[in-house]
């Protein structure tokens, strides 16, 4: 018999969809037996999907303490024994739920550095170190108030072995389950040939460099034409335009897409090349 029979994943950072929180963790969770909730802060949904519950509010004009207080009103209502959390906020969530609820285990699934880039982008120079000292100081309180650390890659798993030698690790990694991601050679004709960029579109994954990359081949080999699949949100508008930039030229077909399901996400790659 199963000792937490109600889990509840929760992120600040990420879909209620995202692939490794609904995929991997919700579906399997919900497959062996446990009655499986979420709740995100990313995206205003109230749902039902695959037999999973799904609690989301658009947080991101939020203040921390206001979306602190917005999680623990779901966590009430999902009445979970288990969580599985995202982020460090997330915990700070779980442990405030948990002065209700004494019998509740946190796991705290790590897949990101923290501090990422995206956090200290908004500072510079002394600040900047200030509060990278910060985020990480926070991090490493966290990672210790949780019962266990999942993490994503071996790489990830060293400075939590400084930081919480006492916690234990596993690691769970982030390659797709085969029932929803089958492969596809692509059947290149000759003439046209497939390039997709997928996942955010910004500044620090590099799709401006994506972009130069492009006009680069296209004027380099101009008897070829070049589909341009392009998958996910863009950051900004000033990207958006980059892409559009792209329209210029004879040789190059624009395919975007801001958003596709998951289960139907192998499908969209079946003609890419690269």
């Amino acid at each position: 018999m199963n000792t937490h029979k109600n889990i509840c994943l929760i992120t600040s950072g990420h879909s209620p969809l995202d692939e490794r929180i609904f995929y991997k963790f919700g579906l399997t969770l919900q497959n062996a037996g446990y009655t499986v909730s979420i709740i995100a802060s990313t995206k205003q949904l109230s749902d039902t999907i695959d037999g999973i519950k799904v609690y989301g509010f658009d947080g991101s004009a939020f203040p921390k303490s206001e979306k602190l207080i917005k999680f623990n009103e779901l966590l009430k209502e999902a009445l979970p024994d288990l969580t599985i959390c995202s982020e460090p906020l997330t915990i700070i969530a779980a442990l405030r739920y948990k002065k209700q609820n004494q019998k509740l285990k946190i796991i705290y699934d790590i897949t990101e550095w923290y501090p990422h880039q995206k956090m200290l982008n908004q500072f510079s120079g002394l600040k900047r170190a200030v509060y990278y000292l910060i985020y990480t100081i926070f991090n490493i309180y966290v990672s210790n108030k949780a019962d266990l650390l999942i993490i994503g890659e071996e790489l990830k798993v060293k400075p939590y072995k400084y930081f919480a030698p006492l916690k234990k690790k596993k690691i769970i990694s982030y390659y797709p389950s085969k029932k929803y991601f089958q492969y596809n050679p692509p059947l290149y004709n000759g003439k046209t040939f497939t390039i997709c960029y997928t996942g955010v579109i910004s500044q620090e994954r590099g799709f401006p460099r994506f972009i130069k990359l492009i006009k680069m081949i296209a004027i380099e080999i101009p008897d070829k034409l070049f589909n341009v699949k392009i998958i996910d949100p863009f950051e900004n508008e000033e990207l958006r335009e980059l892409m559009n930039s792209l329209s210029i030229f004879s040789n190059i077909f624009i395919d975007y897409k801001d958003w596709v399901n998951y289960k139907d996400f192998s499908i969209e790659l079946k003609s890419v090349d690269i």
